[in-house]
């Protein structure tokens, strides 16, 4: 295992640097620069300014600086957040972001592994059926129309939960329940589905032929086998959460790291969104990572090829 892991980590290592680079490249792709919307400026002020950023370097000589930068740890200097570094204008960002997401993720996987399994047991059944209903309404419809009725009922008319901004854990509640309603969607869906599919096995019908309970054929021999699809699902799911859902944010007025990333893309603040993308790139791999790792622990007849 102490093998395999070191293998992928010098594969994240690769995959980070061919993200930055083609990051980069594609940075100098887009139309116009920083300085695109400073209309009352003149042509020797902009030379001045894009100077002093190093815009107006050779690409190559801009790309070796960006590199050594990001070997010590420097994203750049936005150009547009107060000429403050990018690092720490994610370190702004990413607790509130990850807040709601790691919240979202808890509540969402708990409720939707419990349905999924209610829905299984029960097949055939009410609870079935209303399962199936959650599911799909769960992922048919977006989340950004479940906040809009839950600010407006919740909030609004019954003035139980405040209506947006962020300033308590009181704010974090519907927020994290609007993300919150497709991963437990996507859990009890696939939860359910593996579910009926493990106990129709044979090891569990000689499970019950011995005189097992029902919930020990389920806790103990079934779940196990069912929660290996789920955790390749949740794996993309959490990164999405845990690094921000900008209508979300936009909705309930949360400083996370979605705002701070639209307003990069829309002033073409290059350092930023270079910044941001690497975040979500270093984030997602170390996900999957973890995901392989848990497979191993999840069923220990997985063996990881080279791992021991």
């Amino acid at each position: 295992m102490a093998r395999y892991i070191g293998q992928r980590l010098i594969y994240m290592v690769i995959t980070l640097f061919l993200i930055a680079t083609i990051s980069f490249i594609l940075m100098k792709f887009l139309p116009g620069t920083p300085l695109s919307a400073a209309d009352k400026l003149s042509p020797e002020q902009r030379e001045i300014i894009l100077e002093s950023y190093g815009l107006n370097d050779p690409i190559p000589v801009q790309y070796g600086k960006y590199l050594v930068g990001l070997v010590q740890g420097d994203l750049g200097i936005s150009f547009q957040f107060d000429n403050r570094p990018v690092t720490s204008i994610l370190g702004e960002g990413i607790p509130a972001s990850a807040k709601l997401g790691i919240q979202a993720l808890l509540l969402g996987t708990i409720l939707g592994v419990a349905l999924g399994l209610l829905s299984a047991v029960y097949h055939n059944g009410f609870t079935d059926y209303a399962s199936t209903v959650i599911a799909v309404l769960g992922t048919s419809i977006p989340s950004f129309i479940f906040a809009g009725i839950m600010q407006y009922f919740i909030a609004v008319k019954l003035g139980w939960l405040p209506v947006a901004f962020w300033n308590g854990f009181e704010y974090t509640i519907l927020p994290t329940i609007a993300l919150a309603i497709f991963p437990l969607a996507t859990c009890a869906r696939f939860v359910r589905t593996e579910m009926i599919e493990v106990l129709n096995q044979d090891y569990i019908t000689t499970a019950r032929a011995k005189g097992l309970s029902g919930t020990t054929v389920v806790f103990k021999h079934g779940i196990r086998n069912a929660l290996i699809p789920l955790i390749t699902v949740l794996g993309p799911l959490a990164v999405s959460l845990l690094t921000g859902t900008l209508v979300i944010e936009q909705i309930f007025s949360v400083p996370g790291i979605g705002q701070q990333f639209v307003s990069s893309v829309v002033t073409n603040d290059f350092p930023v969104i270079m910044g941001t993308t690497l975040f979500f790139a270093v984030v997602f791999i170390a996900m999957i990572l973890i995901i392989d790792i848990l497979y191993g622990i999840i069923d220990p007849r997985i063996r990881i090829s080279g791992g021991k």
